[in-house]
């Protein structure tokens, strides 16, 4: 009798054991991913000299670009959609897609990507360009795209950039 009580005894410790080792691996999920969402957000964000930079393309466009192309060849070009959150330089890559997936204006790793034209167009040169940008969630890269799909009149209401 006493042996079926230490092995009851034993079973439950055992399983009580086991349910801390999952309740402690999914916290340690849960954290890592709450950490990871912000790592994703902050990388979408844009530093002070580039909002410097912007902010003189309406008035001087060939001299902003120029400016923009010191941080980085690559960046051909600016991407702002009035009344969004859509406001970001534009990288071109001519030999692949994959580059700005997970690499930002800079060129710095980064989760989030940049917002790049394709690499089938000529930067920003032909009648119509291709730009792709990761859909966020929250204010940052195309998380905007989504809102001219409305059937009210938004894309109606918003066509300047």
């Amino acid at each position: 009798m006493k042996i079926l009580e230490k092995a009851k005894d034993i079973l439950e410790r055992l399983i009580d054991l086991f349910s801390f080792a999952v309740f402690l691996f999914v916290a340690l999920i849960g954290i890592y991913a709450i950490i990871d969402a912000q790592k994703v957000s902050a990388s979408a964000e844009l530093d002070d000299e580039i909002v410097g930079i912007s902010q003189n393309l309406n008035s001087d466009t060939e001299h902003s670009i120029a400016e923009l192309q010191k941080i980085n060849p690559e960046i051909v070009g600016w991407i702002r959609l009035d009344d969004t959150h859509i406001d970001m330089p534009v990288v071109w890559n001519k030999d692949s897609n994959t580059k700005y997936l997970t690499k930002n204006y800079r060129g710095d790793y980064a989760t989030a990507g940049a917002a790049f034209v394709d690499y089938r167009n000529n930067g920003l040169e032909d009648n119509f360009s291709i730009i792709y940008a990761h859909r966020m969630y929250g204010d940052e890269m195309f998380s905007d795209v989504a809102k001219f799909v409305n059937v009210d009149g938004y894309f109606d209401s918003h066509k300047t950039g």
